[in-house]
């Protein structure tokens, strides 16, 4: 139970909304540089395999995950709960990414094919109706 507490304490939990409501200070700092290793590498992977496994290695190699002071029961938790919190985060950001780049492909292509099919249904006025609308 002592050690339930000591996990709780390193986060501020609101018992009447059931959940984490503020990271403290150590997770934000770990989550902000979990986002700017992201921010730097993910055009450089994205486009090839194993996207997650290569975001995870970089995050991993240029961090020093150890170095937050998140408070955990022992070391064998604080290691686990670094590896999945970078797994997490990097699973958002991933998804985030993906789906606004295919939101933007999306709008382009919708673009293209409205100036497209304007081209193809312009209807251009007849030599008559010029000149009356001339005179």
């Amino acid at each position: 139970m002592e050690k339930h507490r000591l996990l709780i304490h390193c986060r501020q939990y609101d018992w009447a909304k059931y959940g984490l409501t503020v990271p403290s200070p150590a997770v934000f700092d770990f989550r902000c540089a979990i986002q700017r290793v992201v921010q730097i590498n993910i055009e450089g992977v994205i486009a090839g395999l194993r996207v997650m496994g290569c975001l995870y290695d970089t995050v991993l190699q240029t961090s020093d995950c150890t170095s937050y002071s998140i408070d955990t029961c022992c070391t064998e938790h604080k290691c686990m709960w670094v590896r999945k919190a970078i797994w997490l985060c990097l699973c958002v950001r991933i998804h985030h990414f993906v789906r606004t780049r295919n939101t933007e492909l999306k709008q382009l292509a919708e673009k293209k094919k409205q100036t497209k099919v304007n081209k193809l249904t312009a209807v251009k006025p007849s030599r008559k109706t010029k000149k009356v609308k001339h005179l």
